[in-house]
């Protein structure tokens, strides 16, 4: 547990700089975009380096920990605030962008399978606790500006890395030494292994992940609410997801079930947002709480599958995990920059309806081809 929690640090823990990017800040909309972008930008160029070169996991991790200490000066250089505010946060972003994908590898090849879960468990709450990192250090722009308090929090995580780290990390996987029921199975491979990696990504992406780290204030605000009230419930959210990331390990319940029932859960909440945001005949203060409440459970319930989701993704492959994950990372990090750059014109230009349709006939797609390639010892079959 407590490797997990320092693979945190430079990896899931920096997911707090996805969404904290002060508007005010800034003069235009694109720069805010261009500049919210560049985190994901870098973790895409980060993913796509990891799939084509070989890389020993503890210099890779350490490169991590040297580059958000760099990002983060650069990010707080006051002049040319948006070019260094661009290149900071995208070396930031290679930097976690390298870390989510050698830090589960690391953690499969140094901790038994029977304690996987627990260990997963540290980097989905340190995901939960760095989107209200986020979110809460707006509500103390009065005191420390945004961005400064974000360099500080990020350039704290690498050097707390750069100490606690492990002197070695293995190399090899760990095995069981001591087994509860002496049965303990070996994990099951989907039919079309890439392919179900991928679909994961994609669906993290369509399912409203980053949606809801990068841009939970602004939804919130656009259906009537104000920015303080917006702010209170963007800081909310995370803390509940703390929840489901808790009951997850406690319950006897299978990856399966958590995965491809948290998914269909979190679709059909997709389509009430859609059905919800454009019934004209709702009265605005009754849309805004029906948005709001929705959006809080949309938040929760795709807890549960990502989060399962990465533990079972490194058990696809026996050889190549990292340049494999970072692949399947690719897209997922590629279809991030592309939500984080859009959403913002689409919502304000189009409305909420058009600019989620396309996440909500995404994860439609995704969901209904996983639903056959799913690990499973039997086909998924439709009985008619």
């Amino acid at each position: 547990m407590r490797l997990a929690l320092i693979l945190a640090l430079v990896s899931s823990l920096q997911i707090f700089q996805q969404s904290s990017v002060d508007p005010k800040e800034f003069q235009t909309i694109w720069q805010i975009s261009l500049v919210t972008a560049a985190f994901p930008i870098g973790k895409f160029i980060a993913t796509c380096f990891l799939s084509f070169h070989e890389v020993k996991l503890h210099e890779e991790l350490d490169k991590c920990a040297r580059l958000l200490l760099l990002g983060a000066i650069i990010s707080a250089i006051p002049i040319f605030q948006t070019t260094c505010s661009f290149v900071g946060r995208f070396v930031m972003g290679y930097s976690a962008g390298s870390g989510f994908v050698c830090a589960p590898a690391v953690l499969r090849l140094a901790v038994p399978e029977s304690m996987r879960p627990t260990n997963f468990l540290f980097l989905a709450a340190a995901f939960s606790m760095g989107t209200f990192l986020a979110n809460s250090m707006f509500l103390l722009s009065e005191l420390i500006s945004p961005t400064f308090l974000s360099a500080g929090l990020t350039a704290s995580a690498g050097i707390l890395y750069l100490i606690l780290r492990p002197d070695e990390y293995p190399t090899e996987e760990c095995t069981e030494t001591v087994s509860i029921d002496g049965n303990t199975p070996e994990p099951v491979k989907s039919s079309h292994p890439a392919l179900f990696v991928f679909l994961l990504m994609v669906i993290n992406v369509s399912i409203g992940v980053p949606l809801m780290q990068t841009y939970s204030a602004l939804i919130f605000t656009y259906y009537g609410m104000t920015t303080h009230s917006a702010l209170l419930f963007s800081v909310f959210y995370p803390i509940l997801q703390l929840i489901p990331v808790m009951v997850s390990t406690r319950v006897n319940i299978s990856r399966r079930i958590l995965i491809l029932g948290g998914y269909f859960i979190s679709i059909k909440i997709q389509f009430f947002l859609i059905i919800t945001s454009s019934y004209p005949y709702l009265p605005p203060n009754h849309q805004m709480i029906a948005m709001t409440v929705l959006l809080l459970i949309l938040s929760i319930s795709f807890t549960f599958p990502c989060n399962t989701a990465l533990c079972i993704l490194f058990e696809q492959f026996d050889g190549a995990n990292v340049k494999v994950a970072s692949k399947s990372r690719c897209v997922m990090w590629f279809l991030a920059s592309i939500s984080t750059l859009t959403f913002s014109k689409m919502l304000t230009s189009y409305g909420f309806t058009v600019a989620f349709f396309p996440y909500f006939l995404l994860s439609v797609i995704s969901y209904s081809i996983m639903l056959f390639i799913f690990p499973s010892k039997k086909p998924f079959s439709i009985q008619l």
